[in-house]
């Protein structure tokens, strides 16, 4: 058999659909793709809970400053003589 001829067998094979390499690809592709769509999921999940952790720095930032305006104007209360 010439190298040509070799080539030319290997080269058949390969082209072939159901050759091993091409289930070895399509596995690898079906792989990355599960892959992929985790990375997405994770990333997604991430975001979300930042997004919540935000959520609630700001709403005791809010409540925090909500507080301190009470307690001055307590304070400010407090300072005013009766105005009986």
């Amino acid at each position: 058999m010439s190298v040509n001829s070799l080539v030319d067998v290997t080269m058949g094979l390969s082209n072939m659909a159901g050759s091993p390499i091409h289930i070895f690809n399509f596995h690898m592709n079906i792989r990355l793709r599960n892959i992929l769509l985790q990375i997405k999921y994770r990333f997604a999940i991430m975001v979300g809970a930042i997004s919540f952790l935000i959520l609630i720095a700001v709403e005791e930032a809010v409540r925090r400053q909500a507080l301190t305006e009470r307690q001055q104007m307590l304070n400010d209360a407090a300072l005013l003589p009766e105005l009986s």
